[in-house]
């Protein structure tokens, strides 16, 4: 019942080709590496992994008829990596460090898709299913990493400074999880907010004076926490307490804008809070991270209401204006 409705609901979906030429399939694939290797580069450390965000995103986003194009797109620059390093770590190294966690994340999103809508409900984003996902992803991906990590340890026994896969494991599933948290969100939100600036509706909210005075008071909170950090080189509760701040403007913009506001606030607030963090041993960090990730994710549970709300009176206020 629900699939033949979906049918009639989207009659151009029985109509889109099951497969992509060849050179829609390289585009694909290439634009994909570029900004994987763009965030791997700037992602400041395995704690907070961003192409983990991006991954998943991507799989959301991108119709399946181009999923082959990403997997290949992801695993171009770890091929490289592995043949560089495979003398180093071992051909058992090469082989996990080369497999593409896209193949780990697809399974996942099929099944729940299978399962019902996913990850779109009556209109609109799921965010409870989402973040379920995202932790099924992270667990999946963190135990091929650590996987990875076993095999370099074997190869390289002796010559290695001790490391604990259990605290290794933890750090990735960590890591991956507070990337998919904030960026997955986010990218549904600007997708949104392209959507509704090329209605005109992004204007109208913008030019709103109290969000802007909202939006600039909230970038001059993260700018005031990475400067007295500097400034003052906290420690112990109170630079706890400092990077915990950070979740203040995230609470304001999801009031005022919904889960939209709050997934763009959180890769800000995250950015500012990562900023602070010393070694990437910093068990400190670690704590303010998960802190942060389960506020995060509550925060886009009480914004779906919200922007819910916000959606159906300019619905009605458009219903008026034509009426």
């Amino acid at each position: 019942m629900s699939n033949a409705s979906h049918t009639r609901t989207h009659p151009a979906l029985s109509a889109e080709p099951r497969w992509i030429s060849g050179s829609a399939f390289l585009a694909v694939a290439a634009a994909y590496a570029a900004v994987y290797e763009i965030a791997r580069y700037i992602s400041p450390s395995s704690q907070w992994n961003l192409m983990a965000g991006l991954r998943l995103a991507a799989i959301l986003l991108v119709p399946r008829r181009y999923w082959p194009a990403l997997i290949v797109g992801e695993w171009a620059p770890l091929i490289q990596k592995c043949a560089i390093n495979a003398g180093r770590f071992g051909l058992e190294w090469a082989i996990l460090g080369g497999i593409p966690l896209m193949i780990v994340c697809m399974p996942l999103v099929m099944l729940a898709r299978r399962r019902g809508p996913f990850p779109f409900r009556d209109g609109e984003i799921h965010l409870p299913s989402v973040l379920l996902v995202a932790a099924a992803c992270a667990l999946g991906s963190a135990v091929v990493d650590t996987a990875g990590l076993s095999a370099a340890i074997d190869a390289s026994r002796g010559t290695s400074p001790t490391i604990y896969l259990r605290d290794s494991f933890y750090a990735y599933l960590l890591g991956d999880f507070c990337g998919m948290v904030p960026v997955v969100p986010a990218l549904f939100a600007l997708k949104d907010v392209f959507n509704a600036g090329r209605s005109g509706a992004w204007r109208r909210v913008r030019n709103i004076p109290l969000t802007s005075a909202l939006v600039a008071l909230c970038l001059a909170g993260w700018i005031g926490i990475v400067l007295i950090q500097e400034r003052l080189h906290l420690h112990g509760a109170e630079l706890q307490a400092l990077r915990l701040c950070a979740m203040l403007p995230v609470l304001a913009l999801t009031l005022r804008f919904g889960w939209q506001g709050g997934a763009l606030a959180g890769v800000l607030a995250l950015a500012a809070v990562m900023s602070t963090a010393g070694e990437s041993t910093d068990v400190s960090i670690i704590e303010a991270q998960v802190v942060m990730c389960i506020a995060m994710a509550g925060a886009l549970l009480i914004g779906m209401p919200i922007a819910r709300r916000t959606r159906e009176r300019h619905a009605g206020r458009v219903t008026a204006t034509a009426g």
